[in-house]
């Protein structure tokens, strides 16, 4: 997105090109699902310190990216799973965060899987105990 204004109004325009910035955007299943994640009291109530403030550094990391698949570059051993729908990321040893893409404007391949180069919109669909 561009950002133009103008200098006068003789027609002299001075623009100054601002670059849209790009980053991954991480929504939330539910309020709940969302408080557990944003604050941290309210973390650490739910999942305990450590796994608390391992849950806030996962959120930071992904919203710190440009794309999904970025992300999923870097978080190397922690990605779970990645079905055609939703990926699965480790939350410490405990509990697994699914993720799912959201919007409309990415790319789906012939197989049906999201181009998640193209994916800049996550929910955090759930975070469940691992069985």
């Amino acid at each position: 997105m561009y950002l133009q204004r103008r200098a006068s109004l003789h027609g002299n325009y001075a623009s100054a090109r601002v670059p849209e910035v790009v980053e991954l955007r991480i929504s939330f299943e539910s309020n709940e699902l969302r408080d557990c994640c944003c604050t941290f009291e309210r973390g650490e109530e739910t999942f305990g310190t450590h796994l608390a403030r391992t849950l806030f550094t996962i959120i930071a990391e992904a919203e710190s990216m440009e794309t999904a698949a970025d992300w999923h570059d870097f978080l190397v051993h922690d990605l779970v799973a990645c079905t055609s729908d939703a990926f699965q990321v480790d939350v410490g040893t405990e509990y697994i965060a699914t993720f799912v893409p959201t919007g409309k404007k990415y790319d789906v391949g012939d197989d049906g899987q999201p181009d998640w180069s193209t994916v800049m919109r996550l929910k955090l669909q759930s975070i469940t105990r691992r069985t």
